[in-house]
């Protein structure tokens, strides 16, 4: 399981609704529940695939790629 080094907020299926991730997988599976999809959400999803596919993920990219998710 790949693990963030604090958790990370993630846009929900609900309206102003935050959750707390603090695990690639979580935040795959809220990043699949979005209706809406944009260059921020395949930037996050790439990311995301990436890590769990063990590539290494500058933190620089993470934190800009995850910037359209909360």
């Amino acid at each position: 399981m790949r693990l963030f080094s604090s958790p990370v907020y993630v846009r929900t299926d609900r309206p102003g609704f935050r959750y707390g991730v603090d695990h690639v997988q979580d935040a795959s599976e809220q990043l699949l529940k979005w209706i809406e999809r944009g260059p921020r959400w395949n930037k996050a999803m790439i990311l995301c695939l990436s890590a769990l596919e063990g590539d290494p993920i500058d933190p620089a990219d993470n934190t800009e790629g995850c910037r359209g998710c909360s």
